[in-house]
């Protein structure tokens, strides 16, 4: 389900407090082509509305892992690890952190929210901090972020180990080798937040 923080959705999030589970995918503003997003939406008249949310979803994440379009500012290091370094800065206070990638345009995370976090402040707090610090670093305007975000919520073990494997296999989809930005799946099991860089010292 993808949120806009600017209006009330017209769908309630899966689950939005306490002890939930949620895969998270948000995307650069120009991550995809303005031909394609019409495209994407004249195709959707032709799908169920019950289906809709879920085959826009996937037409734009298969747009994303096969173009490149963009400024893809994120395959620069210091984005990437700003982007990062902000996901490990709440972890252990407001959420578990489990997987996490940053593709060019893109990026997947896996978090658990604790109790009186809700999920549109967490992503809230890692697209504002990010933005303005992207935008000063590498000199490049903003917007950075499309505004809103897809979740889907976790609904059991064997769909967490799906989650986690999408999230891991995600370089390979775009056909990428040795993907640097990307967290380590050895030892990180369910329950714990564990991940693949040291946590940057709070602030």
């Amino acid at each position: 389900m993808e949120h806009r923080h600017k209006y009330k959705p017209k769908r309630l999030p899966h689950w939005d407090f306490g002890e939930a589970a949620q895969t998270i995918t948000y995307r650069l503003a120009d991550s995809l082509a303005q031909s394609e997003y019409e495209k994407i939406q004249s195709e959707l008249s032709t799908v169920a509305p019950e289906n809709r949310n879920l085959y826009k979803r996937t037409r734009v994440e298969n747009w994303l892992h096969n173009n490149r379009y963009g400024s893809c500012c994120l395959n620069d290091p210091i984005a990437a690890n700003i982007v990062i370094d902000a996901w490990y800065f709440y972890a252990d206070e407001w959420y578990d952190l489990y997987e996490w990638v940053v593709m060019g345009n893109h990026v997947h995370i896996l978090i658990r929210q604790y109790e009186g976090h809700r999920l549109a402040d967490i992503v809230s707090a890692w697209k504002g901090f990010t933005s303005k610090q992207i935008a000063r670093q590498l000199h490049v305007p903003q917007p950075i972020w499309r505004e809103g975000y897809w979740d889907r919520m976790i609904r059991d073990a064997e769909h967490f180990q799906k989650a986690r494997n999408y999230i891991l296999n995600n370089p390979a989809k775009s056909g990428l080798t040795d993907w640097p930005y990307i967290s380590s799946s050895k030892g990180n099991t369910e329950g714990t937040s564990e991940g693949g860089r040291p946590r940057p010292p709070k602030k």
